[in-house]
């Protein structure tokens, strides 16, 4: 596996790279990839051949420690509807 990236989970890259252009330093393409997938992407894979993208979920319900909130409703959603 060439790469293996969670744009939920790496917030700090877009948020690196937008803080370095605010600045009028060009951050370098590939990062500007990776923030770019963070925007849009919950996890990716890159592989030689082919990438492996999914999206980002439509609802996550946590409480502030990232704990499950309610027994028996869905924690975490994507919007083709399947939920856990």
């Amino acid at each position: 596996m060439d790469l293996a990236y969670s744009g939920y989970y790496t917030q700090f890259w877009t948020a690196w790279v937008e803080s370095i252009e605010v600045l009028g330093v060009e951050a370098p393409g590939e990062w500007r990839g990776l923030a770019e997938l963070g925007r849009t992407a919950h996890w990716f894979w890159a592989f030689e051949e082919f990438a492996v993208m999914v999206e980002r979920p439509v609802l996550l319900r946590v409480d502030s420690r990232g704990l499950i909130v309610e027994k028996g409703r869905p924690t975490i959603a994507y919007g083709d509807g399947w939920s856990l």
